[in-house]
Order: C-alpha cells, then structure tokens, then sequence
C-alpha cells in the first residue's frame, strides 16, 4: 500500500500522524494488517479520511484505490 503513495504523499501523512490521531490510527491499522484488500470499506474509509484532510487529492485518492495492483505489490 505504501507504494502507491508518492513520497511527498507518504511523508505528509508521517507528519500528520505526530499531530492527528485519526491520522495515527489509520497507519497503525494499515501497519497491523497483511493484506489490504483496496475495495474492504474500511481502506475505502482511511484513504477518503486522508482526502478530508488535504493529505491527498480526490484524483490520487482515486488512482491509489483502483489502479491495477502490481506483481510486486501481491503477498
């Protein structure tokens, strides 16, 4: 998951987490699970939560949730 993000993405979200708790727990449960399955309602959940808070564009949002998942990206 963390590959679809850009750089400047991924480091925004780093830095919102320090100061955002929903931010935070958003990262913890992406780091908790094995696999993320891009169309369970609770990804759908944490990438439209980082959209709300201009960590993300509606575009990349879009992008991150339904560009065709890659070899590299499979467990």
């Amino acid at each position: 998951m963390i590959d679809r993000f850009t750089e400047a993405e991924y480091e925004g979200v780093l830095t919102a987490a320090k100061s955002d708790v929903q931010v935070q727990g958003w990262l913890d449960r992406f780091a908790a699970s094995n696999q993320i399955d891009l169309n369970d309602s609770r990804t759908i959940s944490g990438i439209d939560l980082l959209t709300s808070k201009n960590l993300l564009t509606q575009e990349r949002a879009t992008h991150i949730l339904t560009d065709p998942v890659q070899n590299f990206e499979r467990p």
